[in-house]
């Protein structure tokens, strides 16, 4: 299997559950599959160009490599991370933050 790294630069100067919306429950992953355990439907846009891209897309992979994705993900309907996806993030420290002007608040629940 290849793997596959995004990986994100001060990930804590944003907002991750803006950037990230509906992205985010995705990445509670299934320990036994690797594969995320609560899907999501993806928008008209990003449905229209998984199936039809035919360089990033659905339409870029041979019959092998489609076997071990489940239907409802080839057909549009569902999306989820795959296995080989690592997501790694870095974080601006409280002093670099300051050289930035970026305010870190410790808040209590």
């Amino acid at each position: 299997m290849r793997y596959t790294f995004l990986i994100i630069e001060e990930i804590n100067r944003g907002n991750c559950a803006q950037i990230f919306d509906d992205l985010f429950q995705l990445l509670d992953r299934n320990d036994d599959t690797g594969r995320s355990d609560y899907p999501i439907s993806p928008d008209e846009d990003i449905q229209k160009f998984l199936l039809t891209d035919k360089k990033y897309g659905f339409a870029a992979l041979t019959d092998e490599q489609k076997a071990p994705i489940p239907e409802e993900v080839l057909n549009g309907e569902l999306m989820i991370l795959p296995p080989n996806l690592h997501i790694w993030a870095t974080m601006i420290s409280k002093v670099n933050s300051q050289n930035w002007g970026i305010r870190i608040e410790k808040t209590e629940e």
